[in-house]
């Protein structure tokens, strides 16, 4: 049987292999990069196991008298992560609403505000109806901090009563941070 004649590949693959400073050099090459590959999944993979849901935390909302026919809500906030979080939204979804009821709940509080948004609730009157307030607040790492939003409702009459049981999320750029849900009955 004739031997094949070797290729140009097999030829060069043969010096490679009789020169051990250049196998050396290509083995450690070759490792460094294994070794290289693996510690960058195995980053990835640390990252993604260990990625908490967004860090901020709605400490309190509470809801406080305002002008006749509106109602503030005091939304507290704090940042637990390393970086600043961007809110850009408040969701409000109605989770129970009732027409002509009377009264409201007061609170007080002393700390200031740093920022006031409005809304109207004119338009949810059914269970699972939403609306977004849209809000421009940066909050630092580690930072705490207060923003209203004045709830209002278009045209009410002074007997009319109205109540609204809220769930209430805050959209920020690392996600959702969810807050209690909220009372709110107006005038």
């Amino acid at each position: 049987m004739d031997k094949l004649k070797p290729t140009q590949f097999d030829k060069v693959l043969q010096r490679i292999k009789n020169n051990k400073l250049l196998s050396a050099v290509l083995l450690l090459g070759m490792f460094l990069i294994a070794v290289g590959s693996f510690t960058d999944a195995l980053t990835k993979i640390i990252a993604f196991i260990s990625t908490e849901p967004t860090r901020l935390e709605v400490t309190d909302i509470l809801v406080l008298p305002d002008k006749e026919g509106t109602k503030i809500l005091d939304i507290r906030i704090v940042n637990n992560s390393k970086e600043t979080i961007t809110v850009s939204r408040l969701r409000l979804k109605v989770f129970s609403f009732e027409g002509k009821m009377a009264g409201f709940s007061r609170s007080k509080s002393y700390s200031p505000i740093s920022a006031e948004y409005s809304v109207n609730l004119g338009e949810l009157r059914a269970k699972g109806q939403k609306t977004e307030i849209s809000i421009a607040h940066d909050l630092e790492s580690g930072k705490a901090d207060r923003f209203a939003v004045v709830v209002g409702m278009k045209n009410l009459k002074s007997e009319d009563h109205y109540a609204w049981k809220l769930d209430t999320e805050l959209v920020t750029n690392v996600g959702i941070a969810n807050g209690p849900k909220v009372s709110i009955d107006l005038p």
